[in-house]
């Protein structure tokens, strides 16, 4: 029903004209594209119209009609390669339908059942079978939820003299975002916010410095907002655990350096040496976790070394004999000076 509704509203807006030449060209392109049933040349000819005014309703209902429909089109590429046996292309091009629409279920769905049948096809070991399993246990626990917007890439918006509360629906109702407020969120005196071009994340992070909010995605949709403060950090704040296996150490002395450095730097408290396999566990917020693997990734780098040149050089016996008879028929010729110092009184 969801599509039902977009496509007569696509229908609806053909009258409508778009507001940029390039754009149109683009515009004309993807249709000629989507005539062929060439989706993914679509999808890309409609971003770039989407790129050239991304305020226009016209490109952007476009695109999210084509981005269904590129999506469904590898849906069906890879249930074909399924049925005919060929698994490694059915996991990429539902992998591919994953990717085109986070919130399409069903690729992710027919994504696990395709690797169960590989899984059932495949003839393992006791122990490749004790790893696979454990493996599909970790592929269930859900990563950390990344926020996507369903609007423009860009954001642009004034907002003068509103209550944080406004501030946030609004940027969220722009971006096609749902918001839940903590019960406990009590908001400040109303403000001003100008956004120019910024990203959902930047524009959500500005309006939570503004108002000294905190802001958290529950899904690809939904985000949470409450008040900026240690407690409210701690009870709702993103944990993460990495695990960083280090290449150019050599003792543990060497692995609790870096983990001493990480500590005082990025303010992280939970970060234990594994020793035996010189690797490094670390759990706390996503950013900080962020920060940690990039500075973890500037100091595990090689030692210093001295390279020595050497030539060996080999002469035969006979040889040697031969310069010996040259030199001594002629002698050497070799300038001498004598400077003999002064006498010691």
């Amino acid at each position: 029903m969801r599509y039902t509704r977009l496509i007569l509203l696509l229908t609806a807006a053909v009258l409508l004209h778009a507001r940029t030449t390039l754009g149109d060209r683009y515009l004309a392109a993807a249709r000629a594209f989507e005539a062929r049933q060439q989706w993914d040349s679509a999808l890309a000819d409609y971003r770039a119209a989407v790129a050239q005014d991304p305020s226009e309703i016209l490109y952007r209902m476009a695109l999210d009609k084509a981005v269904f429909q590129a999506a469904e089109a590898h849906m069906k590429l890879a249930r074909d390669a399924r049925a005919g046996g060929d698994f490694t292309t059915a996991v990429r091009e539902f992998g591919v339908a994953r990717e085109l629409s986070p919130a399409l279920t069903a690729a992710a769905q027919e994504l696990a059942v395709t690797r169960e049948m590989i899984l059932a096809n495949t003839t393992l070991m006791p122990l490749q079978r004790v790893k696979q399993s454990q493996q599909r246990q970790l592929d269930r626990m859900l990563p950390a939820a990344e926020l996507v917007s369903a609007g423009p890439a860009l954001i642009t918006l004034t907002l003068g003299n509103q209550s944080p509360k406004v501030i946030f629906e609004t940027v969220a109702r722009y971006a096609g975002v749902n918001v839940v407020f903590d019960p406990e969120y009590q908001p400040g005196k109303s403000l001003s916010l100008q956004l120019e071009g910024v990203t959902l994340d930047q524009a959500l992070d500005q309006a939570a410095m503004l108002t000294k909010s905190f802001w958290k995605a529950l899904s690809a949709n939904s985000i949470f907002v409450t008040n900026d403060n240690p407690a409210k950090r701690r009870d709702y704040e993103e944990q993460v655990t990495r695990i960083f296996y280090l290449s150019n150490v050599n003792t543990p002395q060497e692995v609790q350096e870096i983990i001493n450095v990480v500590r005082s730097i990025v303010d992280l408290q939970r970060v234990m040496p594994y020793s035996t396999q010189f690797a490094i566990v670390v759990r706390g917020e996503t950013d900080k976790v962020a920060l940690a693997a990039k500075l973890i990734n500037g100091l595990d780098k090689p030692h210093s070394e001295v390279v020595v040149d050497i030539l060996v050089l080999e002469a035969s016996q006979v040889f040697t004999r031969q310069i010996t008879a040259a030199i001594a028929s002629t002698g050497l010729n070799v300038p001498v000076t004598f400077a003999p110092r002064a006498a010691l009184q």
